[in-house]
């Protein structure tokens, strides 16, 4: 399933198509509670995941982000939804999957900037993922947005 998501009340003649990123997001489900990522500096949540480097496959994209976000070994499971958000001066990809969990318990491998915005891993409720789409406020003027393509994302991987 691929959805498209317009910021701003734009059209897709209106993005920038020429700056393109591509990234991918597992939902990660353990003990009944699924991992979130919090972005403490900006009160942000996203699922785990990342950008996609050089030549690497969406599967490799994910399994390294999450490895380094989290110190979860994970094997990608299902490609559940794309989401593709256009922007006035860019355009974002996201691939959102289903994994299966390896191994825990590795060293965490934060970037520079991952630290300095407070990212730290969280397990929550479905209810409680829910709640946080829908309820919590960012302190970050493209916070909301964040939200909402992560509730797009999470609500139809799940």
């Amino acid at each position: 399933m691929n959805i498209e998501i317009y910021s701003d009340g734009i059209s897709k003649k209106d993005a920038n198509l020429e700056e393109s990123s591509e990234a991918c997001r597992a939902i990660m489900k353990k003990d009944d509670k699924y991992c979130l990522m919090h972005l403490t500096k900006y009160n942000i949540f996203t699922t785990p995941g990342g950008r996609r480097e050089g030549n690497e496959t969406l599967e490799e994209c994910l399994e390294r982000e999450v490895l380094e976000e989290t110190g979860i070994v994970v094997k990608a499971l299902n490609r559940m939804v794309t989401t593709t958000e256009y922007f006035v001066d860019s355009v974002w990809t996201m691939h959102y999957f289903t994994v299966e969990i390896v191994e825990e318990g590795l060293e965490i491998n934060l970037t520079d900037e991952e630290v300095k915005l407070g990212m730290v891993t969280v397990w929550k409720t479905l209810e409680e993922v829910l709640d946080i789409f829908e309820n919590e406020v960012p302190l970050h003027d493209f916070g909301s947005n964040i939200h909402n393509r992560e509730f797009i994302g999470f609500i139809n991987s799940i």
